[in-house]
């Protein structure tokens, strides 16, 4: 049975797991609509102004803590994302620290996982303070799918680590295969995402059922190449960018079609999945219509910050229905 001083600090390990949770929630809003807007969504001179990047401006996150960052685009926003991802460091070194205190503890749910946000954390520090260019798609990458990593693995942490949750039922596991093949397609979809966004491809189809001028070139693998700019400062991406954005059109069908088809297909059970999958569908939903209505609407700056969020509750939802048909062993997480 465990001590009073074990509890106590099996829920102040707990606690530090869900305030991270909801600060790299926020951390990662923030930092989608500061991207978005620096890529030139919402910029006066639509779609003219799309892509223009200032190469005298850095985008080092530090700056705006300093009296040179009065001028930057959205001070406040960026100071906000500044602050709270501060204090989200803290805290991930607070858990890896009680992790190693308290290894070997049962509900502690191992090091593995802990020890791993830590090192996601210190990667996406050095990676914003180190190379804040926007030209060089790998920074982008790097960034977006590192945020949603630290997100994907401390909502991990925060299920393993609460109070068990009474076991599915046997016949229910058969989907705990078809759950993972939807987070593989998920991760795909969002790489995709990322990749769009890198590349300053969000309107190169403005259209929805068109896409002109598509160069299936290789060259837009090389995402450690930086990008080229013309006179004014605007990105030269022709060709590519279309293709980027084709398949990132394509990949979003296939996707919402199979998480479709694998909500409907757990929602003819009565148990606790029933929720996660209802919860799925509704998400999946709004998720596409996002998607959907940005094209004619010219890609408004809140609503591709929002189709970035509801992207990353997706990510949530099927780790939560994961997490539900897996076996709760503390020890090997």
């Amino acid at each position: 049975m465990p001590t009073h001083s074990s509890s106590s600090k099996h829920n102040l390990f707990i606690s530090l797991v869900s305030l991270s949770l909801l600060l790299t929630i926020l951390t990662v809003v923030l930092s989608a609509y500061i991207r978005l807007s620096v890529n030139g969504l919402g910029c006066d001179s639509w779609p003219d102004c799309y892509g223009r990047i200032n190469i005298t401006v850095q985008h080092q996150g530090i700056d705006v803590l300093t009296g040179a960052g009065a001028s930057m685009q959205h001070t406040g926003i960026r100071t906000l994302h500044r602050l709270v991802a501060s204090v989200l460091g803290i805290f991930v070194v607070g858990i890896a620290v009680m992790a190693l205190w308290r290894r070997g503890v049962p509900e502690q749910a191992g090091t593995k996982t802990p020890l791993l946000i830590f090192a996601v954390t210190v990667f996406l520090s050095w990676l914003g303070y180190a190379t804040p260019t926007p030209l060089v798609p790998a920074v982008t990458l790097g960034n977006l799918l590192g945020g949603l990593l630290l997100l994907a693995l401390l909502w991990w942490l925060s299920q393993r680590i609460a109070p068990q949750q009474t076991a599915q039922q046997v016949r229910t596991y058969h989907f705990k295969p078809k759950v993972m093949a939807g987070l593989v397609l998920l991760t795909l979809q969002i790489c995709l995402g990322a990749w769009t966004s890198a590349f300053f491809a969000g309107p190169a189809c403005p259209e929805l059922g068109a896409c002109s001028g598509v160069n299936w070139s290789l060259s837009a693998l090389n995402i450690f190449a930086e990008m080229n700019l013309d006179a004014q400062g605007k990105i030269l991406n022709a060709g590519t960018a279309e293709m980027i954005h084709l398949l990132h059109r394509i990949g979003a069908i296939i996707t919402a079609t199979y998480l479709a088809w694998l909500g409907m297909r757990i929602m003819a059970y009565k148990d606790d999945l029933r929720t996660s999958s209802s919860t799925l569908l509704v998400l999946l939903g709004l998720e596409f219509a996002l998607g959907l209505l940005s094209i004619p609407m010219q890609l408004p700056l809140l609503m591709v910050t929002a189709h970035n969020a509801v992207a990353a509750f997706l990510l949530l939802t099927l780790i939560n229905l994961y997490h539900l048909l897996s076996p709760h062993q503390a020890q090997a997480q």
